[in-house]
């Protein structure tokens, strides 16, 4: 390295230093190691400043890197570090994959690696202890003066594992398991078996018989005869149990721009990234809290548990934004409602529209709306990717007029029993209803609801007979088609409206948070960068590049804050507030010198 480079490294290596000191992860960590054998020559605090250290400087997550950058420090650091051995010589790799596998081996609870003997009560304290270790160093990778209140947006994305099989492999709720590894008899083989023999059966009658696209006098050829019809691949004697590397990983499909039939093998990471409020200037999207799991869609649901956990240890809860992808599982939107939250989310293409209908008004889009909404504004399908500006200003109108047939809630947000309070439109002054006499003396230009839309008498809902209603959003039925999902559609603002276009813009800093830790220009958290396996090893090293993340972005937010306030408050020297003033015009001379040279040379001769 050049001097430049080892100063830049001393800088950085005090920033992550006071990172790891403030988390207080050394001493959890120091508690769970086991105490017996030789004393250790490298302290688990020079470690985590080691690997935290390397990927705050740019390298990949790896232990060489680590090793590297702990032996470029200055000497005197390195021996307040412990990097120098009493023997003079300085630690080596094999010292770093030790600590490494201990600390994994003292926190793991797979079944499929140092967790399967293991009792319940054993793994319940081990699983929390790595969720409070990752917690509390992303925690302390955050600056402590950002104006955060308590607003999140959640998503997940890919993260590959080391092992990459390319055998035949099935998912289940712990991670994956080899075809050949399952016995005959198994419903999973079984099933798999019989998709296999109906993909070919459908493959060979979609192909043209050879024999009529053949030439006329040319001979077949000569192919091998396949012995078995369903490739199942012999067993591997090396990995008896479960017949891949990791099985803790499970197989998925590419999605989103990459959807081009091929398939990872990995696991998905759940963050909930800091948004400001709505309204608030915007701050940087640091990582506060994340979860890996396998990839599977029902293990979405962790996202509640990651939820109802920040509130319970005191934190602020306010808006949580998120996509569809989380958004098609009600029972994620009323546990996120439940533990305190405003979701605000996309509707999944499943509960667009009319989904049923509660105390005599209609559920459309998770809002409730008056029965005699016109039949035009029940379904409307929001303009796709890429649609024209007046597409998206006629949808809009659509959504606005839509809105005068709206219910009127009473109250900001429901209550803690889960009871939302509504209002009709027409007793509110919206619209005009016949049912209603007092609402026929309001303009028409708000919108009258003509009489083939209004309910027979015998058909009227409590909307209709009373001016307001109580809605029980922790009812049994609030999650099913009897009422219309409205425990599971609810949510802060009316899907479509301004207000919700507004509030899901902040859902794209989830995005801009793994962009961070997956570009190969910064923390690079993708494969071949990570190589270990297990969803605790993974864990670790996703921790140390997310929190390398949120300290290479609070450092540069520190910094623009810092020149924020300079700009707005001018030195108080009067000498000084005047060179700055001769500064700036000069400054100004010298821009209009420029754009009227360049405006001479543009000008045509003549």
């Amino acid at each position: 390295m050049s001097v430049r480079d080892r100063r830049t490294l001393s800088q950085l290596c005090d920033e992550v230093e006071a990172c790891v000191d403030a988390s207080g992860v050394v001493g959890m960590i120091e508690a769970v190691l086991p105490a017996t054998g030789r004393p250790r020559e490298l302290p688990v605090r020079t470690f985590l400043v080691g690997m935290l250290l390397a990927v705050r400087y740019g390298f990949v997550p790896q232990l060489e890197k680590a090793r590297l950058v702990l032996t470029e420090l200055p000497r005197h650091t390195k021996e307040r570090l412990g990097v120098i051995r009493d023997d003079g010589t300085e630690i080596t790799y094999k010292q770093m994959a030790d600590m490494f596998d201990r600390i994994a081996r003292a926190l793991d609870t797979s079944p499929h690696f140092y967790g399967a003997d293991l009792s319940v009560e054993e793994k319940a304290f081990r699983d929390d202890l790595l969720v409070e270790l990752t917690d509390k160093l992303l925690a302390a990778s955050i600056p402590a003066d950002v104006p955060h209140k308590g607003s999140y947006s959640i998503d997940g994305t890919n993260i590959d594992s080391f092992a990459h099989p390319t055998i035949r492999v099935i998912n289940h709720e712990e991670g994956c398991v080899a075809i050949s590894h399952l016995p005959d008899d198994d419903p999973r083989k079984v099933k798999w078996l019989a998709a296999q023999q109906s993909r070919r059966q459908s493959r060979s009658q979609s192909w043209p018989d050879p024999a009529a696209v053949r030439p006329h006098g040319a001979q077949p050829p000569q192919r091998k005869t396949r012995i078995s019809t369903t490739h199942i691949p012999k067993p591997n004697p090396r990995r008896r149990r479960f017949g891949v590397a990791d099985p803790d990983s499970s197989r998925y499909e590419r999605d989103g721009w990459k959807r081009d039939g091929k398939y990872g093998f990995g696991m998905e990471m759940h963050s909930f990234v800091m948004v400001a409020e709505e309204g608030d200037p915007s701050i940087p999207p640091f990582t506060r809290h994340f979860r890996l799991t396998p990839h599977q869609p029902s293990h979405r649901k962790i996202v509640v548990e990651m939820a109802e956990r920040i509130t319970d240890l005191g934190g602020s809860a306010s808006d949580i934004v998120y996509d569809a992808g989380y958004a098609q599982y009600t029972e994620i939107n009323a546990g996120l409602r439940r533990a305190g939250f405003n979701p605000v989310f996309d509707l999944s293409p499943n509960h667009r529209g009319v989904t049923g209908a509660v105390a005599g008004a209609i559920v459309v889009d998770g809002g409730l709306y008056s029965p005699g909404l016109p039949q035009a504004l029940r379904n409307l399908n929001p303009p796709p990717v890429g649609a024209s500006v007046q597409d998206i200003d006629h949808y809009q109108q659509l959504i606005a007029e839509r809105q005068r047939y709206a219910l009127r809630r009473l109250g900001a947000a429901p209550g803690p029993d889960g009871t939302v309070r509504y209002q009709c439109p027409a007793s509110a002054r919206r619209v005009a209803c016949p049912l209603k006499p007092a609402s026929l003396r309001i303009a028409t230009q708000k919108g009258i609801i003509v009489p083939t839309n209004v309910p027979a008498p015998g058909a009227q809902g409590d909307i209709c007979r009373q001016s307001t209603v109580t809605i029980d959003l922790h009812h049994p039925d609030a999650l099913t088609r009897a009422m219309g999902y409205v425990g599971g559609l609810y949510q802060k603002h009316p899907v479509g409206s301004d207000a919700w276009y507004e509030s899901m813009r902040r859902r794209s800093y989830a995005e801009s948070a793994f962009a961070n830790i997956k570009s190969e220009a910064n923390q690079n958290l993708r494969r071949p960068s990570i190589r270990v396996m297990g969803r605790t090893k993974m864990t670790l090293i996703a921790a140390f590049v997310t929190a390398a993340a949120n300290l290479r972005m609070g450092r540069l937010w520190t910094l623009r804050q810092h020149r924020a306030r300079q700009a707005n408050n001018p030195p108080l020297s009067p000498a000084m507030r005047e060179a700055a003033k001769a500064r700036r015009r000069a400054e100004g001379r010298r821009r209009r010198q420029e754009r009227q040279q360049a405006e001479r040379k543009a000008r045509p001769p003549g």
